[in-house]
């Protein structure tokens, strides 16, 4: 049935599918992630350090891992009892294979690599954003899209969905700009020629394609929830105002899930951050405690003139980015298929909130009569229901269908009836949540 089925496919530990080729070794984990950036803004260069803290399942002469379009400075690992300072490496690919001079033994070793990327335009991985400043002038800011498969873009990671780690991240950045992560800032300290260093507290166990970074001229406003969680809505200062709707919408919806679900909002803080030259709200990503928007969905500009129907559509989406945090961060596919699991049940989910928080919007209503064409028209019978066993995270448009959202899940709510589908939901997270 549909509850062993999601048992399987969905991950709350560092477990590697072996359905499909293309997957890292499972027999080199990691389990934890030191990372050092330091992007400029105005020549779109980025220097890195990263450390990653693997287990050796087996004895293994070599250790792949993720790196695209970086180039690596050094390479070195250091076991218990040996230090790799001399290991050689090539390229294949999106992949990275590190050799030292000797197979590398069961037990732990951590592997240091130097690195230099850039800032991209073509948002994914680390990328630049513009927009015109109060002075007029052309400003950037810079922020990250990984997924799906674009960590690697950004630093020579473990990039799979199953690989999952803490991490902890630094930012060096000019001291006059605002530097955002996953995670609260624990310590600010001074770099010198004008930067400083941004140390952020260590994330829970995740998925790389979660990770993320916000540099730039950024302005905030924000609230705190119940359960007292720190809510922030960051826009550029060109964009500031004070508007509260968007902080309304995220603080009732963290408040709202983690009732709903019966488990808390699992970090201290929680930001939506408005990327200005965002275009497509598909491009929305659920970052865990680092949202990010298109400019145009937030801080929601001439609110109250808008239509209900498009109050709704706007509330909708960050809705369900926000519902990711339960279904998709907390819990997360082993690989990159099952997205009707991940993607339905958060659309059933972000339909519940607004229904029920502004039913002023009679957002039922809208999409029954939007969804019920599109995928009538669109997505049946070519697009059914089903696994679709894609190798690489590069075939993942081929596979964002309308059913995607729409079907089985919901479904499944009215066959069961909320209460029921409540039930069983908040079993099956309490028994899989990290």
């Amino acid at each position: 049935g549909l509850w062993s089925r999601l048992s399987r496919t969905m991950v709350c530990t560092a477990e590697t599918s072996k359905t499909f080729s293309g997957h890292l070794s499972p027999f080199v984990k990691p389990s934890h992630y030191r990372l050092r950036l330091k992007p400029c803004l105005q020549t779109f260069t980025v220097t890195g350090k990263v450390e990653i803290d693997v287990d050796i399942m087996k004895e293994t002469p070599e250790i792949i891992l993720h790196s695209d379009v970086l180039h690596i400075n050094s390479v070195d690992i250091k076991t218990v009892t040996q230090n790799f300072s001399d290991v050689s490496y090539h390229f294949a690919g999106e992949t990275i294979t590190l050799m030292p001079l000797a197979p590398l033994a069961v037990g732990k070793a951590t592997i240091a690599i130097q690195f230099t990327g850039e800032l991209r335009r073509d948002m994914q991985g680390f990328y630049r954003s513009s927009y015109q400043g109060e002075d007029g002038r052309e400003k950037t800011i810079a922020t990250t899209h990984f997924d799906s498969g674009c960590a690697r873009l950004a630093f020579p990671c473990f990039d799979e969905p199953s690989f999952k780690a803490r991490f902890d991240v630094e930012l060096v950045v000019k001291k006059t700009i605002t530097a955002l992560s996953n995670m609260n800032v624990v310590l600010t300290d001074t770099e010198g020629d004008g930067f400083k260093m941004v140390r952020f507290a260590t994330t829970p166990l995740m998925s790389t394609h979660l990770l993320s970074f916000a540099v730039g001229e950024l302005k905030c406003s924000e609230a705190t929830t119940k359960q007292g969680t720190t809510v922030r809505v960051y826009t550029t200062p060109v964009e500031m105002r004070q508007d509260k709707c968007s902080i309304d919408v995220a603080k009732r919806a963290l408040e709202w899930y983690a009732e709903w679900f019966a488990i808390r909002y699992a970090l201290p803080k929680c930001d939506l951050i408005a990327i200005p030259d965002m275009g497509r709200r598909e491009d929305s990503k659920e970052n865990w405690g680092a949202n990010t928007f298109p400019e145009i969905d937030l801080p929601f500009n001439n609110f109250s003139q808008m239509s209900n129907g498009k109050k709704g559509e706007i509330e909708l989406i960050a809705a369900h980015e926000l519902a990711h945090f339960w279904f998709a961060n907390l819990i997360t596919n082993y690989w990159w298929t099952d997205l009707s699991l991940r993607e339905g049940f958060v659309s059933i989910m972000d339909d519940l909130f607004v229904g029920r928080n502004y039913e002023e919007y009679q957002i039922r209503l809208r999409l029954a009569r939007k969804e019920t064409t599109s995928v009538r028209y669109l997505d049946v019978p070519r697009n059914p229901l089903q696994q679709v066993p894609h190798g690489s995270p590069n075939e993942l448009d081929e596979i964002y269908y309308p059913s995607t959202y729409t079907k089985s899940n919901r479904m499944l709510c009215k066959y069961m009836g909320e209460e029921k589908f409540q039930e069983r939901l908040r079993l099956y997270l309490a028994r899989r949540c990290v």
